[in-house]
């Protein structure tokens, strides 16, 4: 009997005179986004974003998703590859004097596509560098636009928001030091700065037109388009248009981001374009009232063990539970809400085996193919992951080392805490957990009740086994190794004959 996912494969890859059809793409990565900050996952509560709400309920809305790691360049790098740090080498964040970046030999979803016909861009924030080798069109990108680090990593004229008020290029640059952080952050074209410092304030409208330019120029071919946006990464700035569109500069920016993905969106049409939403990591906590929401992901165990984040850079839930949802009108008739263990890993392998791609065989995948949830319109209870892994980001020996361990609804805790709280009042000390904190998401979403006895030690042992076997992984993998130096001399500079490196203002289009 010829399955479900098997019948739509065959009805969305042949149009009716016989072309092979594949679906156009489009990738939407907040940055900084907690759980709670997308409409459709509390929807008892006031929106920031209607577009993408009603989006996430045209298709599969996942309740239980992960990045690939709770800080921002080892996520993107986990997504873009479908592999994890450890085998990668991306284990933490490139400043702009970083020396290195991801390494060419690792294989992007970008370069997967571009291989397979598709015409690829990327927009916005790359953040896993800029020097020979590491430039996001030598990763499988036609064509980028963006600013190509966190937004905090440098000065702006004006300032956005942010906890403490950041200063202006102006001041920064009069009194600079040789901090990558005095950097004026530029804007790049391709591989060209228009312009530096960025103004935060025009980022959406440029954004915005850029890929509406691409999706309009690449309508007869499949195009993959990354959409890797500033918001809302601190500092915080949106257009004039967007001053009270909510309540206060956090919604605003929401809302504004909200917008950009409405415009590209309806651009493309609903014809044939899967679009697949999710953020990077969870809120900064370290920002207070500058930061998202985890919703119910609370990390209590920690706020009751010394304080601190249970957010982002954290192994907390509210770290790297994100939100997340595909929708392909041409194939997902939804609202569907799947509670299936996946990942920011899944994206490449899925991707891949839904245009019709391999995965290159001399490397090891820890993302795995979901596309029978998606092909089964959310319905299939069986394609999650059974294990996942979640590295550590907290500044210990080790980064990039798993710190906990999902066994289905069940999760251990290996390491804890070194990571500030809001406005940097507590930072609790790292500890190691041997063995193991194991909670019950199932029961326990808020991560306050560690179980004990004969439970607690059979999921111990099985997250023990999971990381064994990890490990083991890598010893027979080709992993990369990246290069975490830094020199002046590789920092952005529109005109080297300019000592505050600014260039004028120029239009883009």
């Amino acid at each position: 009997m010829i399955s479900l996912a098997l019948l739509l494969m065959v009805c969305f890859a042949c149009s009716t005179d016989g072309r092979q059809e594949r679906p156009n793409i489009i990738v939407l990565v907040a940055d900084d986004m907690g759980w709670g900050d997308l409409g459709a996952n509390l929807p008892h509560l006031a929106s920031s974003t209607p577009f993408l709400d009603n989006l996430a309920n045209s298709g599969v809305r996942f309740q239980d998703f992960h990045s690939g790691a709770s800080v921002c360049t080892p996520s993107r790098a986990a997504l873009l590859t479908g592999r994890l740090g450890k085998r990668t080498g991306v284990v933490d964040n490139f400043v702009p004097d970083s020396v290195g970046g991801l390494p060419a030999e690792e294989i992007t979803i970008a370069k997967m596509l571009k291989n397979a016909g598709y015409r690829t861009a990327a927009i916005g924030k790359w953040h896993l560098g800029l020097t020979f080798g590491h430039h996001p069109l030598e990763h499988g990108f036609d064509t980028y636009l963006g600013v190509p680090f966190s937004i905090d990593m440098g000065c702006t004229t004006p300032p956005g928001h942010d906890l403490p008020p950041k200063r202006s290029c102006k001041h920064t640059l009069e009194n600079r030091t040789k901090s990558a952080f005095d950097t004026a952050l530029p804007l790049y074209k391709d591989r060209n700065i228009l312009h530096q410092p960025v103004k935060l304030s025009l980022l959406a409208r440029y954004y915005k037109e850029f890929g509406v330019n691409f999706i309009n120029r690449n309508r007869d071919k499949p195009f993959f388009l990354y959409v890797a946006f500033s918001h809302v990464h601190v500092p915080l700035a949106h257009g004039g248009n967007f001053n009270n569109a909510s309540s206060g500069v956090l919604q605003n920016c929401i809302k504004e981001m909200d917008w950009i993905a409405e415009e590209l969106v309806n651009t493309a049409g609903p014809t044939n374009t899967l679009v697949w939403f999710l953020s990077d990591n969870g809120p900064w906590e370290y920002k207070c009232s500058l930061a998202g929401s985890v919703g119910p992901y609370k990390g209590q165990w920690q706020k009751s063990n010394g304080g601190g984040s249970s957010a982002k850079t954290t192994l907390w839930e509210g770290g790297h539970r994100v939100p997340a949802f595909i929708s392909w009108p041409s194939v997902l008739t939804g609202p569907v809400i799947s509670d299936e263990l996946v990942s920011a890993l899944d994206l490449v392998p899925t991707i891949s085996s839904l245009v019709g791609t391999s995965l290159p065989s001399h490397h090891l995948y820890d993302g795995q193919d979901i596309s029978s949830i998606v092909l089964n319109n959310g319905l299939n209870t069986s394609s999650g992951h059974k294990i996942l892994l979640h590295p550590s980001n907290a500044d210990f020996d080790d980064v990039g080392a798993i710190g906990a361990v999902r066994v289905g609804h069940y999760k251990a805790v290996f390491h804890s805490g070194g990571v500030e709280g809001c406005g940097g009042q507590h930072l609790p000390p790292f500890q190691v957990h041997n063995p193991p904190l194991v909670f019950d998401l199932a029961i326990d979403p808020e991560e306050q009740f560690p179980l004990e006895g004969a439970l607690k030690d059979a999921i111990a042992d099985e997250a023990i086994k999971a990381l064994q076997i990890f490990s083991d992984s890598l010893k027979v993998d080709n992993c990369s190794v990246v290069d975490y130096s830094t020199d002046l001399a590789v920092r952005p500079c529109c005109s080297h004959f300019l000592a505050n490196c600014y260039c004028p203002w120029d239009e883009l289009m």
